[in-house]
């Protein structure tokens, strides 16, 4: 079990302090995630979000949230500032100092690795375009680089770190949406036909399709997923495995509404720890315990523990007791 972006989804849209990574680290998880950016210094910093927005900032009054001004400024701290800086700017263009301005309780990569103290492996999430020599020269320079884990879409970067820090395990989260809404539907719509040429997989996922509209009622979850992941169900496991050669990879990340058995297999055939994420909903865990995933990540560490000794006790999965071992 993996916490998700160091259990501290109720904080800034999962920005952790050092309070909520003091926490996680004792909770006995396989691994924490931390979502890294980086400053303009640069400096990488543990945050979730790539955008400053009113909603994942300690001090929104210093955001411009209507009639920007032109690029981003520093912002001044004093009460009553004037907001210089406009919602919405990518956290790559503000130095640290800035940054912590809006949230004081922001931390560096190197801070939250002092924090947890080794207590538990980390997985670290590049998001958005975190320089790949950025990370590579951090792992070189850590100690322990050799129980670290990096996931991100971008197999460049996996290419470049598989050279400069070799030690570092790493998971191509797979498939790549892009960043814009436009593009994911794009990505989605191409998949769905380079993967249904073929008559009889068009037959195939017709049929479940017409399963999947059948359980609306009963299971509204299962029917979204099922839909959700038809147009990468004969797509992912070609491109999990041609990546996980590219980058010579120790794992794969997927989200849990695209998993599917054929995607499990495809991992247990290569060897790879299959990791689903983000699962909380009973039927989201279920579902990939069920497929054979080898991990999930969440929010919700005790609860899921409590769910999955029930059925472990209950019977209800032969693999629950994997999970929970």
């Amino acid at each position: 079990m993996i916490g998700h972006a160091g259990l501290a989804v109720q904080r800034l849209h999962g920005t952790p302090d050092r309070r909520h990574l003091e926490w996680a680290a004792g909770l006995g998880l396989d691994r924490l995630e931390l979502d890294v950016c980086h400053t303009a210094d640069p400096v990488m910093v543990v945050r979730h979000d790539q955008r400053l927005e009113p909603g994942n900032v300690r001090l929104p009054r210093l955001l411009v949230t209507s009639a920007p001004t032109q690029g981003p400024a520093s912002a001044r701290g004093r009460r009553g500032a004037t907001p210089t800086i406009p919602a919405g700017t990518p956290v790559a263009a503000l130095p640290l100092s800035t940054l912590r301005r809006l949230d004081p309780g922001l931390l560096t990569l190197d801070e939250a690795v002092e924090v947890i103290a080794g207590r538990v492996p980390l997985l670290l999430d590049l998001k958005g375009t975190v320089p790949a020599s950025l990370i590579g020269r951090w792992l070189r320079g850590w100690r322990d680089a050799a129980g670290v884990a990096v996931c991100t879409p971008c197999i460049a970067a996996l290419r470049e770190l598989r050279v400069s820090a070799g030690r570092a395990e790493r998971w191509p989260t797979i498939p790549e949406f892009g960043k814009r809404r436009r593009d994911r539907v794009a990505g989605a719509l191409s998949t769905l036909w380079v993967t249904h040429r073929d008559p009889a997989r068009v037959r195939h996922s017709l049929a479940e399709l017409g399963h999947a509209i059948g359980e609306i009622q009963h299971s509204p979850q299962h029917a979204v997923a099922a839909v959700a992941s038809l147009p990468w169900r004969w797509h992912l496991p070609e491109l999990a495995a041609r990546w996980a050669r590219e980058v010579r990879a120790s794992g794969l990340c997927v989200p849990h509404w695209l998993l599917t058995a054929e995607l499990c297999d495809t991992a247990h055939r290569l060897g790879l720890p299959l990791t689903a994420f983000t699962v909380n909903e009973d039927w989201a865990v279920r579902r990939v315990v069920e497929l054979g995933a080898t991990t999930l990540t969440t929010d919700e560490v005790e609860r899921v523990r409590r769910l999955l000794r029930r059925w472990e006790t209950e019977g209800a999965s032969g693999r629950a007791g994997d999970l929970v071992a």
